[in-house]
């Protein structure tokens, strides 16, 4: 390709790609031929459109910006010649990749409208994916994602789980009501015989995704699950859990905090915000957690924290629940040189923050002084 590029054409380029990214080749080297693609796109059929974005998730180091758009305006000049499948793998493509930027709101919503008009032919492959990614890409869809929701509560008897909590998940982050669906999701979840095909991603995400709408869930079944495969969740899942199974009357949620104490040191940073924060949010108290999770931050070092995990970790020690913990603790030597160094570097990154973060970490700051903390 790099020494004869006219002798190929867009569906070699689109095959050449897709076998790339399908064994996973790592070398720079090899997805240097990207710098070439570009200007193929105005010749590719909307399957190869499909192939090359799906492909370029896989590119080390992320593909040149100015392809992504091309391959996305490219796609949304002609939305309706996409099979359901190549429409969902190009908006998917955009919302692993992260990207940004108003022609992606436009893109993403030409191609959602377009498959909302041809639901029926849409499998819940599609359903999911296509919710997964509005809901990474933040975009403000709530008519297509009504429509793909009651579309989708029709069909969740037939639908594996790795579907079924994408989507969940999704309305969930979105803060947007499902009620059909999550009714529908909620039956399936009070059948012992289904829940024993969940795995933990899943019910972490499922979990999650019903106490966020404010409706945790209280299936037996349910819980017997989650509690099975209590060794085997990654840390991000065992949070989650934290947050969202305290409606468990056999003592998940007790469980989940005594997991996440014996394996704190293989915590990063990321996992450790999250916990201060489902921590909070569940207005779950013991003590022993709360110190062991302070000390083992302090551990990780304050500096490594980004200032959105440090904004969070500082809302959460001193949030209502939390910081009456921390006072009964009676600011033990160990929790007082932590706060004090979590506080360090919060100013010494003061440059580095949003206005909204900077904004937050003051009215904190200035709630732990008039309470006159031992912080």
């Amino acid at each position: 390709f790099r020494t004869q590029p006219d002798s190929f054409s867009a569906q070699h380029v689109s095959n050449l790609l897709w076998s790339m990214a399908k064994v996973n080749c790592k070398d720079p080297k090899a997805w240097d031929i990207l710098d070439g693609v570009e200007k193929r796109v105005p010749e590719m059929a909307p399957q190869h459109l499909a192939n090359v974005t799906w492909a370029l998730v896989r590119a080390p180091g992320g593909p040149p910006p100015t392809l992504i758009q091309a391959l996305g305006l490219r796609a949304a000049e002609r939305p309706d010649d996409l099979k359901p499948q190549e429409a969902c793998n190009i908006v998917w493509g955009l919302a692993k990749m992260q990207v940004r930027g108003s022609w992606v709101e436009g893109v993403t919503a030409k191609l959602s409208r377009s498959l909302q008009a041809r639901i029926e032919s849409c499998n819940m492959q599609d359903h999911a994916n296509l919710v997964w990614s509005i809901a990474r890409l933040q975009a403000n869809l709530p008519d297509c994602l009504e429509a793909f929701s009651n579309s989708a509560a029709s069909r969740v008897a037939k639908t594996d789980w790795r579907h079924l909590s994408a989507m969940v998940w999704a309305f969930s982050t979105l803060s947007e009501q499902a009620p059909t669906l999550f009714r529908a999701v909620r039956h399936e979840l009070d059948l012992e015989e289904r829940c024993q095909t969940l795995i933990p991603q899943q019910v972490a995400n499922i979990s999650w995704a019903f106490a966020k709408q404010g409706d945790p869930l209280t299936s037996p079944a349910f819980f017997r699950r989650a509690s099975a495969l209590l060794e085997n969740y990654q840390p991000q899942e065992l949070s989650a859990l934290l947050f969202s199974s305290g409606a468990d009357e056999g003592g998940l949620q007790h469980r989940v905090a005594d997991a996440i104490k014996q394996r704190l040191p293989e915590f990063g940073a990321g996992d450790l915000a999250g916990v201060a924060s489902n921590v909070m949010l569940a207005r779950f108290n013991d003590d022993e957690l709360q110190e062991r999770l302070w000390i083992r931050c302090h551990e990780y070092g304050w500096h490594n924290f980004e200032t959105k995990e440090l904004v969070v970790l500082v809302l959460a020690l001193t949030s209502a629940a939390n910081y009456a913990t921390v006072l009964s603790l009676q600011a033990t030597h160990r929790m007082a040189t932590a706060a004090e160094a979590m506080m360090e570097a919060v100013f010494s990154k003061h440059s580095l923050f949003t206005a909204d973060e900077a904004c937050a970490i003051l009215g904190t700051y200035t709630r732990i002084k008039d309470k006159e903390a031992p912080l």
